[in-house]
């Protein structure tokens, strides 16, 4: 008998996740609304899927959860726990809320919302 001692692919990356998700197709825009909304809340895109809970990190995160529930982009809050580093489905469906609110309340966030949904509209047509 031969035991096979082949190993199994190692996983991704813990610290940069987006590896694992960075292909084509609605993978690749998932990660790009990411990569967006870090770079217009100035942040970094690792830290959008850290354990860290800053006014700063939950804004960046709760505007990903509306984007990607909200630009036409087929995300359960589940899938969309997963790209915000494991977390919760109630815990994506209150950042949802809370983006919802931010909008109507918060001029910087909507005008940044705004921006961003801009910019999601050219990416998501160069993949079409």
């Amino acid at each position: 008998m031969v035991i096979s001692t082949r190993m199994r692919p190692a996983d991704p990356p813990r610290s940069y996740p987006f590896s694992a998700i960075a292909g084509t197709g609605e993978l690749a825009l998932r990660a790009t609304i990411v990569q967006l909304a870090a770079g217009e809340f100035e942040l970094d895109a690792k830290d959008l899927v850290s354990a860290h809970r800053s006014e700063p990190l939950v804004r960046a995160r709760a505007f990903v959860a509306w984007a990607l529930r909200s630009l036409g982009v087929p995300a359960s809050y589940n899938s969309i726990g997963a790209i915000l580093g494991n977390r919760n489905h109630a815990t994506v469906i209150n950042l949802h809320e809370k983006a919802l609110v931010y909008r109507e309340r918060d001029k910087d966030f909507r005008a940044a919302c705004d921006r961003i949904e801009a910019r999601f509209e050219r990416v998501k047509e160069a993949f079409r």
